[in-house]
């Protein structure tokens, strides 16, 4: 497949309710107990969480995160975007849910900061439709884009900017 090809003729698809820690344990059927936990309000106001992914009442893999981190779920595996590595930078990361062993990670490939602006917002979300691909959709300062990758690698296969 030419995922390029299919990038450059997608739409912006983007929903609020969406970008959203809690909108992964609605949508998807998971095998897994979640839990979701905020931890105290930091002075810049992010929200930091710790989220437990257990069974059978073992937690298999625990990740602390940014209050606007998204996750998706297939299988054994969760992806998701880690903010922790820096504005306006984001890591993608997949853990494996049996082992609680991070199977890949791939940096995020931002917009161009534009005019000089420190005020940097970026909000993603994750879609996994099926085994081969995570599309992650982004909206910054500076506008949009969807980055594909390799489920299995985390590697970029196609990247398309909105205008």
């Amino acid at each position: 497949l030419d995922y390029q090809k299919m990038a450059d003729q997608m739409k912006w698809k983007w929903s609020e309710k969406e970008a959203d820690p809690f909108h992964f344990v609605r949508l998807y059927p998971v095998m897994y107990d979640v839990n979701i936990r905020l931890l105290s309000d930091r002075a810049n106001g992010a929200k930091p969480i710790i989220v437990e992914f257990g069974k059978n009442d073992k937690v298999h893999a625990t990740i602390q995160a940014h209050g606007a981190t998204v996750f998706g779920i297939n299988g054994d595996r969760m992806t998701y975007v880690d903010y922790t590595t820096g504005a306006p930078r984001a890591t993608v990361r997949q853990i494996d849910l049996v082992s609680g062993i991070e199977r890949w990670n791939s940096i995020v490939t931002n917009l161009p900061i534009g005019n000089g602006s420190f005020n940097f917002i970026v909000r993603y979300r994750i879609e996994m439709l099926n085994d081969e691909v995570i599309y992650i959709w982004g909206t910054e300062n500076n506008g949009r884009f969807v980055e594909i990758l390799d489920a299995n690698t985390g590697k970029k296969l196609a990247y398309r900017v909105f205008h």
